[in-house]
C-alpha cells in the first residue's frame, strides 16, 4: 500500500474477508511516526548526493509536506475467501492521510470451495 501520511496519525486497517467479515475479520495498524517506511527527498541535491534527476539540482525548491509517502509491504496469514474488503480507519486527532495505492498478492487456491446445497 501507498499513502501519503502524516506523522501524527495512526490508521487501523481491517481486512474484512467475505461479506462485512462474516469469515473473518484481520486488523492491523500503521503509524505515521514509522521511519523506516517513510520516503522524504533529500532536501540537499548536490552533485553527488542524488542520482541525477531525482532531486532539482541545488536543492528542494519547496518546503516538505506535513504528508510524506508512507509504502509498506504487510504480509498476513493466507486465507481462502470469495471476496474481501479493505477498511481505513482513522481517530487521531487531527489526523492526515490518502490512500494513492492498495493492492494484494491474490492467488488461486487449491482447495475446493465450499457449496451451498438444498
Amino acid at each position: 500500500m501507498e499513502l501519503y501520511l502524516a506523522a501524527n496519525t495512526a490508521i487501523t486497517i481491517s481486512l474484512l474477508y467475505e461479506w462485512l467479515g462474516a469469515k473473518r475479520i484481520a486488523e492491523f495498524q500503521i503509524n505515521g511516526g514509522e521511519a523506516a517506511f517513510l520516503f522524504t527527498p533529500n532536501p540537499t541535491a548536490s552533485l553527488g548526493q542524488n542520482p541525477l534527476g531525482s532531486n532539482p539540482l541545488g536543492g528542494i525548491t519547496s518546503a516538505s509536506d506535513d504528508t510524506p509517502k508512507y509504502r509498506r509491504i504487510k504480509k498476513v496469514a493466507e486465507q481462502d475467501y470469495f471476496e474481501y474488503q479493505i477498511r481505513f480507519e482513522c481517530d487521531s486527532i487531527d489526523g492526515s492521510f490518502q490512500i494513492l495505492a492498495q493492492g494484494a498478492n491474490v492467488q488461486v487456491s487449491e482447495n475446493l470451495p465450499s457449496k451451498i446445497t438444498n
